[in-house]
């Protein structure tokens, strides 16, 4: 609080997530690993796209990932426009990082 009583614009904000953080505990060992691992996948698939349009199965051969996991993290990437399609290559579809 300033002199006149007032609560400093930026401090609210910090003493609000500190309270909530208090509130909540201690972070589950668990699923910081498991973010941590799926933030590695993510970049896995987006940096195989990067510089060439490559489908679900070479996508997969190159990351060492199944197709059941590429599929669905490129079906995120399209739902929130993170990679386009590249025209299809017989029975499957081309994906490239935007």
């Amino acid at each position: 609080m300033n002199e006149r009583g007032q609560t400093q614009k930026g401090n609210y904000a910090a003493d609000q997530i500190k309270a909530a953080r208090a509130r909540r505990g201690p972070s589950d060992p668990a699923k910081i690993e498991a973010y941590k691992l799926s933030k590695e996948i993510q970049a896995k698939i987006l940096e195989a796209i990067a510089d060439q349009a490559l489908t679900v199965p070479e996508i997969a051969e190159a990351t060492n990932l199944t197709t059941s996991q590429v599929w669905w993290w490129i079906t995120g990437f399209r739902k929130y426009g993170m990679v386009q399609d590249e025209g299809k290559r017989g029975d499957y579809i081309a994906y490239r990082r935007k």
